[in-house]
């Protein structure tokens, strides 16, 4: 599966720049360009966002089977 090589690596990813960039805005742009981050992540809704876009884009599976397979896991 071609997505095997980016699951089974460490991935390091540099943010330097942003870091600087959210120490120089000024207050009145804070609330218009959200740099917070994963401060201010809903982390269940992300990884249940996460896992519908893999379901559709990467299986190509349809949202119709959704019952299905939760039922498939709860035996």
């Amino acid at each position: 599966m071609a997505i095997k090589f980016f699951m089974t690596r460490s991935w390091i990813f540099n943010n330097e720049k942003l870091l600087s960039l959210r120490s120089k805005i000024l207050l009145c742009d804070k609330n218009e360009f959200n740099l917070d981050g994963v401060e201010s992540m809903n982390f269940p809704d992300y990884f249940t966002d996460c896992i519908k876009g893999s379901r559709i884009y990467l299986l190509k599976e349809t949202p119709d089977t959704i019952p299905k397979a939760r039922e498939h896991n709860r035996r």
